[in-house]
């Protein structure tokens, strides 16, 4: 694992059953905000820091090892760093994305500030993520509570409105896949190799199994 005060510049040591590390304050769940290693495979029985000296101290549990760690906190600085760039990016990218789901109605020669609430769920088609029935319904059912309204189509909302609902919503995972590529997915599983045809009848007594 270099730090010049750990306490100065908003870091939390840490400890679990085998790993040692070090997370950048206060914590959003980012993986570059956290630093850690496999210090002992058979665990962790004691952890310290040495004050001033970004040096971390651990002994064993059964391997009847000290090890003397040191923490590099300018190559740190640089993972959050590239995270607030990745981020703003990405920010830009998700605006660009609200303003063209505006462009999909033909009769829409003006670009709005706001959009009307059944667009989000093309917003987050366009962001790769499959909507569900279940999620639109509970999506309208929770805005219309909020705004006091009993009509989503007439629901208006803004960029940062539009922003938390993705995350809120549907950005849950950001590794799933849209319906598109989950068809092409199981069809490729159960291609026939030699006629490049798919096998009706694996598929189905999958299906069948998997649902017994």
């Amino acid at each position: 694992m270099n730090c010049e005060n750990i306490c100065d510049t908003s870091y939390l040591a840490f400890q679990t059953f085998d790993t040692i590390g070090v997370v950048k304050l206060p914590g959003t769940g980012h993986p570059d905000k956290y630093n850690m290693i496999l210090a002992h495979p058979t665990g962790v029985r004691t952890f310290d820091i040495v004050f001033g000296h970004n040096l971390f101290i651990s002994n064993g549990e059964n391997d009847n090892c000290i090890f003397i760690w040191k923490f590099d906190s300018i190559q740190m600085e640089k993972q959050v760093a590239h995270i607030k760039l990745e981020s703003t990016n990405y920010i830009k990218h998700l605006e660009s994305i609200f303003y063209c789901v505006q462009l999909q109605d033909p009769q829409n020669l003006v670009l709005n500030r706001t959009i009307r609430l059944p667009l989000i769920i093309d917003f987050a088609r366009m962001c790769g993520v499959h909507v569900s029935q279940r999620q639109i319904h509970e999506l309208y059912d929770e805005q219309c509570f909020k705004k006091a309204m009993t009509n989503p189509e007439k629901i208006e909302i803004n960029f940062e409105e539009a922003i938390r609902i993705y995350y809120n919503h549907f950005a849950n995972d950001f590794n799933q896949m849209s319906a598109d590529e989950i068809m092409k997915f199981v069809f490729n599983e159960y291609k026939s190799p030699t006629t490049s045809k798919i096998d009706i009848q694996s598929l189905i007594q999958t299906l069948v199994s998997e649902t017994i």
